[in-house]
């Protein structure tokens, strides 16, 4: 048992170090205005992470990002502003 313990701690640190000699890929959007459009693609066998924060009446965001079983993808997209009032 406790061989088997110390092969599964060998095999899961050699993982680790494997993912951490990759760099990673980041990308980060701020946008400002009446419209916005933001659109991003990320790829390849690392972590990636997207970040897009817009500000303005009309606010459009995308993000694809595709990576290895092994990759963490994150993406945080924060849209804030106002419309401006119809009367109808």
């Amino acid at each position: 048992m406790r061989m088997k313990h110390l092969f599964t701690t060998v095999v899961m640190l050699s993982a680790l170090t494997a993912v951490e000699a990759q760099a990673a890929n980041s990308v980060s959007v701020l946008q400002f205005g009446a419209t916005n459009l933001s659109s991003t693609v990320q790829t390849g066998p690392v972590n990636n992470t997207a970040t897009t924060l817009q500000f303005g009446a009309t606010n459009i965001a995308s993000s694809l990002q595709l990576g290895s079983l092994a990759s963490v993808n994150s993406a945080t997209i924060g849209q804030g502003g106002t419309t401006p009032h119809r009367d109808q």
